[in-house]
């Protein structure tokens, strides 16, 4: 089986609670499931093919074993400047944890060091997906 490493990666960064990712193993391509069940005709008929061909699907992996938060944390901890963790970390603990992430990122500097961290995170992620499940990436 092979995948488009960019595919994984593209849902991988568009997953959300609305939103769930397979992998179709027939058909070697990414899906998007909608969860919120308001789906139009091809999505119900990618749901019913999902339920009644289960094992030709893999999930990707969702929001919560994305955990953007914890890359967050991972991000600030391999800081060398004391001021800019205790700034971020701040931005972190509290309400509106990720847009007030990004603004210090952007009043820090820091916002190029942070997508290059969390696109090598999401690479990480995708690479071991693709080996848990012996899937080729091209």
């Amino acid at each position: 089986m092979k995948v488009k490493l960019n595919d994984v990666l593209e849902a991988l960064d568009f997953v959300d609670d609305e939103t769930q990712y397979y992998y179709n193993m027939k058909t070697e391509q990414v899906v998007m499931l909608l969860m919120d069940g308001m789906n139009d005709e091809e999505d119900a008929e990618l749901r019913d093919d999902i339920d009644e061909n289960y094992e030709d699907y893999i999930v990707l992996p969702g929001k919560y074993e994305i955990n953007e938060y914890a890359m967050m944390e991972n991000f600030i901890d391999e800081l060398n400047a004391v001021d800019k963790q205790d700034r971020l970390y701040s931005a972190i603990r509290s309400k509106g944890a990720f847009r007030r992430f990004k603004d210090s990122l952007f009043d820090l500097g820091l916002e190029k060091n942070w997508y290059q961290f969390r696109d090598d995170a999401y690479l990480k992620i995708a690479t071991k997906w693709c080996e848990k499940n012996n899937i080729e990436m091209i």
